[in-house]
């Protein structure tokens, strides 16, 4: 659903979708809303699949699950970044 929204506001801010897809701002938040959407999965992940690993004592959990939260970091970052970029450099309309 956070996807969905994002993508129809985006649609939106731009003025359709053809300039969501040939404007450089357009493109920016199509880039943030998947970077959003990656984000998302990994979170998914470490709740359905590596909490319950490290709860249930496996070895290997704890690294995995170290690495995974610190690419979400990293994708947290990247978002904040091309947020930046957007009301800094560029705007919906052109």
């Amino acid at each position: 659903m956070l996807v969905l929204a994002g993508v129809t506001l985006a649609t939106l801010l731009t003025g359709g979708l053809t300039p969501l897809l040939t404007t450089a701002y357009g493109q920016f938040l199509i880039g943030k809303v998947l970077i959003v959407a990656v984000l998302l999965l990994f979170a998914a992940a470490n709740k359905w699949r590596l909490v319950p690993a490290f709860e249930s004592g496996d070895a290997t959990a704890p690294g995995r699950l170290q690495r995974s939260i610190a690419l979400e970091m990293v994708l947290v970052a990247v978002i904040l970044l091309i947020t930046a970029v957007l009301t800094r450099v560029s705007s919906p309309n052109g």
